[in-house]
């Protein structure tokens, strides 16, 4: 009788299905879906797409995608869903509306350094109050879509997983590279904006480690990117969307502005994401450490 312990070793380990199978089944389950879901996207107007509707659409779709994905391999590991990064646990709204304070703070102050130091003119966009409170709020809607959808794809399940696998920190550093390294498509794009989208994702990591969850993440994520599109209207990964409350110009050198990226691709961005983790990590959570399990 033939003996396929061996063969069964490369895939079982002695805490189940190994690490690296169940990232590559997690990816498959996510991708699958995703690909009838992009070629219809791909078919519709710039227009649309880049609109609060259709990005709120798009990213939606994504998140009940990962959503899916991740609840199958809930399963398959006999896990509890909350357990890879959205737990529905009393203080998670809490948590979140603390996390849009600290990214619309960080925006601001981003937005104001490059302005005092020459960079950016603010004004307020020819729009009336009535139609701002419609954008203001659609607005909300696609940021929120995009945060979760984000940050469930790359630090849900793939960051619990990884960590499993390498420990915590080279699993944050890995993603967060793969994070940055998916912003070299922007229009524009330079090494300074991809090493702020690293770092960004470093420091949304970090609020993983010592909160337990992406609520937090979550929060942060959406109020930085609605401070840019809506607030102060302003390049969002290379696009400026419609519908925005105050109009900023940006002038002089890209390594101060960013360019045609926007803001995010500002060198200045890089020391204001430092005094965002140094924040975090001495006034929200100033003890550093995870919860207890």
């Amino acid at each position: 009788m033939t003996d396929h312990g061996g063969v069964r070793g490369v895939f079982v380990g002695p805490r189940g299905l190994r690490t690296g199978w169940r990232l590559a089944l997690f990816v498959a389950l996510v991708t699958v879906p995703s690909v009838p879901v992009t070629v219809f996207f791909s078919q519709q107007s710039p227009r649309f797409l880049f609109s609060p509707m259709g990005i709120f659409a798009g990213k939606a779709v994504t998140f009940v995608i990962v959503l899916a994905a991740t609840w199958a391999m809930a399963r398959v590991e006999h896990r509890d869903l909350g357990a890879f990064g959205l737990p529905l646990v009393p203080g998670s709204g809490r948590r979140m509306l603390r996390g849009l304070a600290w990214g619309g703070g960080a925006v601001m102050l981003l937005i104001g350094g490059i302005a005092l130091t020459g960079g950016a003119r603010v004004s307020v966009a020819p729009i009336a109050a009535s139609e701002a409170a419609v954008y203001a709020g659609l607005w909300a809607g696609a940021m929120v879509a995009t945060a979760f959808a984000e940050e469930y794809l790359t630090r849900g399940y793939a960051l619990v997983t990884l960590s499993d696998g390498i420990g915590f920190w080279p699993a944050a550093v890995l993603l967060s590279a793969a994070f940055g390294l998916i912003h070299v498509w922007n229009p524009g794009e330079t090494w300074v904006g991809i090493t702020g989208a690293a770092l960004f994702g470093l420091l949304l990591c970090y609020t993983v480690r010592v909160t337990g969850s992406l609520w937090l993440a979550v929060g942060i994520h959406t109020a930085w990117n609605w401070g840019e599109t809506f607030l102060f209207g302003v390049p969002n990964s290379g696009i400026v969307a419609e519908g925005h409350l105050l109009t900023t110009s940006l002038h002089g050198p890209a390594w101060l502005t960013g360019g045609s990226v926007g803001p995010e691709a500002s060198l200045l961005g890089l020391p204001v994401l430092v005094l965002l983790f140094v924040g975090i990590r001495f006034v929200a959570w100033p003890d550093g450490r995870p919860p207890a399990s």
